[in-house]
């Protein structure tokens, strides 16, 4: 079992709205995964750097030192799980946010819309004195790949060793092409300038090939005395298209 895996912690109220309340240390990514499956189209996650204690918590194995973010909560309404139209996904998604932005400030989300599918980034978090301020996000780091052949595991991996670059933090590839077929993948080629941050570069990379149902990006505080800070880029690449 990786460092990243950890025990699913979701408690659901019934209320008389037909909502369903998660609480979980990301319960937006639990509301992403829900609503991709619902909804037929990529919802993307990422979350900032916890860069103030406030923010963290410790679970898990105490003599481990486990520390990950802090339980939060968000709602998930019946009514949103059912939305069929691209621009009430929209509407409802940023409902959500809106919600959880109330409960949980001075964390705040964005739901943003792409050719592709919905995004949910974060716009507003503490700053190491706990002050609030711009969310320290790892995939607006502009980033350089040289365009050369690769499968499409090669593109992310060389994608994640440009942000690790940037950022100054450790960042890996997590889960690879998860629910391929025994076949061989397909090698293309592609690359980037530097010009774009590494959630344009997932977009240019991602959208042409319809590769994937979206991505999560989760990060972990430094665990004191044990590991550094890290992130990792999990995908879900069920159907790889040959481009």
């Amino acid at each position: 079992m990786s460092r990243f895996q950890f025990a699913l912690l979701l408690t659901t109220q019934a209320l008389w709205s037909q909502s369903e309340t998660i609480v979980f240390p990301r319960p937006l990514l639990v509301v992403a995964e829900r609503l991709q499956a619902a909804w037929g189209r990529p919802v993307t996650y990422e979350e900032p750097r916890w860069l103030h204690g406030s923010d963290i918590s410790m679970e898990g194995d105490p003599l481990r030192l486990n520390y990950g973010p802090r339980m939060r909560t968000a709602a998930l309404p019946a009514t949103a799980v059912a939305v069929r139209t691209r621009t009430s996904q929209l509407a409802a998604l940023q409902e959500i946010v809106n919600e959880f932005n109330r409960a949980n400030a001075p964390l705040r989300y964005d739901a943003v819309e792409s050719k592709w599918g919905l995004h949910l980034i974060p716009v507003r978090n503490k700053d190491h004195a706990g002050a609030d301020a711009p969310a320290a996000n790892i995939l607006d780091f502009l980033v350089a790949v040289p365009s050369a052949p690769r499968t499409m595991d090669g593109h992310v991996g060389a994608v994640v060793t440009a942000l690790r670059k940037q950022a100054g933090v450790a960042v890996e590839y997590g889960s690879g092409a998860l629910g391929l077929s025994n076949a061989r993948p397909p090698v293309f080629s592609w690359g980037t300038s530097g010009k774009m941050s590494g959630r344009e570069a997932l977009l240019s990379l991602l959208a042409p090939r319809a590769a994937t149902r979206g991505w999560r990006l989760n990060c972990m505080p430094a665990t004191p005395g044990q590991s550094p800070e890290f992130c990792v880029l999990n995908l879900e690449l069920p159907r790889p298209v040959r481009p």
